[in-house]
């Protein structure tokens, strides 16, 4: 299982601002499927949603979250890339 670096939003952004990551598979490997999360630094988990998550390679899986309604100041969304490759 591979995971992408993690890509955030920035500090009150908002609604409508789409964020993404990738996860790739190594040299050599064939990426089998994936999956991904969207997080957010509070409680308010409905002020951002999953907008997509497919294969965008033979070897990378992209996951792209979208901002629901606008983050407070100090509040970031972050999406996260899981790759699950061939052996």
């Amino acid at each position: 299982m591979e995971d992408g670096a993690g890509t955030s939003t920035t500090s009150n952004a908002a609604a409508g601002t789409t964020f993404s990551d990738t996860a790739t598979c190594p040299a050599g490997k064939v990426l089998l499927g994936g999956g991904g999360t969207v997080t957010i630094t509070n409680t308010s988990k409905q002020r951002v949603a999953m907008q997509a998550s497919y294969p965008s390679s033979a070897t990378t899986w992209t996951v792209t979250g979208v901002v629901i309604a606008k983050l407070g100041a100090g509040v970031t969304a972050r999406a996260t890339a899981y790759a699950l490759c061939s052996q």
